[in-house]
């Protein structure tokens, strides 16, 4: 069995989970809160996998980044708001998969574990100004983006998300022209590559 270390200050969310990377990954993991406790969790294993709240990680990011700086294995992030100070920090980790806290155990099960096939964000092939501009997108920019990456026409959109066809194509534009991009299909292939379509 490989080792995961969870470093996050937010108790419950860690051991919840723990409980499922365990239960459904067949993986031992160790919570781990500040940076002493992180020390001593990392004597008792060689090259573990990581998963990083990044919302809460329980101490500063230039001490977690001197941690790090001595360990090899796979990085993974959990957050909750995609957001651009979040983009930054997991550059800066080098974490090359997120995951949101709102997403399916399975997901974050597969985000730890390294299987293929789950909806994580793969910050790998991703440049740094990429992650900054996906994470300029408001909620609302992202659900039109999701539901046009689904081929659903404005009017649908409309209907779905309850707001006017005239906003949905707000909406629209105004993401297109946060990613840096004149076409939609290039906007969704970057949240495609991102791993933040939900499907």
């Amino acid at each position: 069995m490989t080792c995961c270390v969870i470093i996050s200050e937010r108790t419950l969310l860690a051991e919840a989970v723990q409980m499922v990377v365990c239960d459904r990954g067949g993986i031992d993991s160790i919570v781990a809160g500040d940076s002493a406790a992180l020390h001593g969790v990392l004597q008792l294993t060689e090259r573990p996998d990581l998963l990083i709240d990044l919302e809460a990680p329980g101490m500063p990011l230039p001490v977690l980044r001197a941690v790090l700086s001595q360990l090899t294995g796979r990085r993974s992030g959990l957050y909750d708001i995609f957001t651009s100070t979040l983009a930054e920090e997991a550059f800066l980790l080098e974490i090359r998969s997120l995951v949101s806290t709102r997403a399916p155990v399975d997901e974050i099960v597969a985000a730890v574990t390294g299987h293929s096939g789950s909806v994580v964000t793969i910050a790998e092939g991703l440049s740094r100004k990429e992650l900054q501009q996906l994470a300029t997108l408001s909620p609302r920019e992202l659900e039109v983006l999701e539901h046009v990456a689904r081929g659903h026409p404005v009017r649908a959109i409309s209907q779905l998300m309850g707001i006017t066809s005239h906003t949905v194509e707000s909406h629209r534009r105004r993401a297109l022209h946060k990613l840096g991009e004149t076409q939609q299909a290039q906007a969704v292939a970057m949240l495609a590559r991102a791993g933040l379509l939900p499907f």
